[in-house]
């Protein structure tokens, strides 16, 4: 089962930044859950150039995670999923949904 059941949204994977980077810019994406962790210089980029997407920071509760968050929250980053403490699967999932029902109402497709 996945987080995104019931939400009415498409999970999509990727494999790396670039890949990420141009699904951004080929599609409209209401949500990106990405570890920003040792990343921060590229989801800064991802909050620059995609301010209609909700970057969502999925991570642990480490020194360098929390280095990580404070770094992006300077640079527009709200959301933030710690593991084990937000992702149980109802939880995680209900997150998603009342993000991506906000995101898909507010940021229709242009």
């Amino acid at each position: 089962m996945e987080v995104t059941d019931g939400i009415g949204a498409e999970l999509i994977r990727t494999s790396s930044w670039e890949e990420l980077s141009a699904l951004l810019r080929e599609r409209t994406v209401h949500i990106a859950v990405v570890d920003p962790k040792g990343r921060e210089e590229e989801v800064a980029k991802l909050l620059a150039c995609y301010p209609s997407t909700l970057i969502m920071a999925y991570t642990e509760l480490t020194k360098p995670a929390a280095q990580a968050i404070v770094y992006l929250a300077d640079h527009g980053l709200h959301e933030v999923v710690l593991h084990p403490y937000d992702d149980g699967q109802s939880r995680f999932s209900a997150r998603l949904s009342r993000a991506y029902s906000y995101r898909s109402h507010s940021h229709p497709p242009a």
